[in-house]
């Protein structure tokens, strides 16, 4: 079964583009996590298309998913985790 929709941690994310970095090199490092992700859990999510993203309501939770109203892959904002 292959799914579309891809749901990881905020703090997986986090810890995926933390550091000095530029906004090209963490968007690059956050594009092969997503791709790392999606792979593993058997989801069929191709980070050079359109994708729509956002928190999944009431989880600690990023979504990313294809889909025809999506956007470039953009860097989420991490909310706190206090």
């Amino acid at each position: 079964m292959r799914g579309t929709k891809l749901t990881v941690s905020i703090k997986a994310v986090a810890f995926a583009i933390k550091g000095n970095l530029t906004e090209d090199i963490k968007l690059e490092r956050l594009r092969l996590f997503l791709d790392q992700e999606a792979t593993r859990k058997g989801i069929r999510l191709d980070t050079d298309e359109p994708m729509l993203q956002g928190l999944v309501d009431s989880k600690d939770e990023f979504y990313f998913y294809n889909g025809p109203k999506g956007r470039p892959l953009a860097l989420p904002e991490i909310p706190d985790q206090g």
